[in-house]
């Protein structure tokens, strides 16, 4: 509102300017020019001494991606489908649109990698044991335990974790949450919105 103030006065005194030269005034005696407009500050910066810091990047999810399977018809295996939904830094929601006729659900949820040493790019000691631990709730309630999945020659520590769930089939909309809590860390949800076609 000041500076807006401040061209408002700076237009009305080159008005004045010109009209008094206009009519023969003499230009000494006329009105001072008005101030140069003032600076914007500039916005804090992290390189800068007193600005803000820059934030770290959220880390990465517990969860690496989602298989998520289902079949449109129960007595027909080939009609079976698949969707996979990948888990981003900070990105953990999706969205799933579903047939009238789908009930059941084949869920696998894949861990991250654990971190690698950098010298000789093998798991860090340690790291095999700290399994996540992941359960399953749909529309709030707890679901089934899991079945591991196991990937290649590492048969020490499993790839992801698999159930089969069931959404109800007069809800047009539903909600699978898997959540995954590390030894020692927040417990972390990835979320899955079902919708039916009705």
């Amino acid at each position: 509102m000041q500076i807006y103030r401040q061209i408002q006065a700076g237009n009305e005194a080159r008005r004045r300017i010109a009209e008094g030269q206009g009519v023969g005034a003499n230009t000494n005696n006329s009105l001072p020019a008005p101030p140069p407009l003032p600076q914007l500050a500039e916005l804090p910066s992290a390189g800068r001494p007193g600005g803000a810091t820059r934030r770290p990047p959220p880390p990465l999810p517990t969860i690496r991606c989602i298989d998520f399977a289902f079949t449109t018809s129960p007595a027909s295996l080939e009609s079976r489908q698949s969707v996979r939904l990948h888990n981003l830094r900070g990105v953990v929601t999706h969205a799933v649109l579903l047939g009238a006729t789908t009930t059941d659900i084949e869920l696998t949820a894949y861990i991250t990698d654990p971190p690698k040493n950098t010298t000789n790019g093998e798991i860090a000691p340690g790291q095999l044991e700290n399994i996540p631990e992941v359960s399953v709730r749909i529309n709030g309630n707890q679901g089934n335990l899991p079945r591991f999945i196991f990937s290649g020659d590492q048969q020490d520590r499993p790839a992801g974790m698999r159930w089969v769930v069931s959404i109800p089939a007069n809800k047009s909309d539903s909600k699978i949450e898997i959540r995954a809590t590390k030894p020692g860390a927040l417990a972390e949800t990835s979320s899955i919105y079902v919708y039916r076609q009705m």
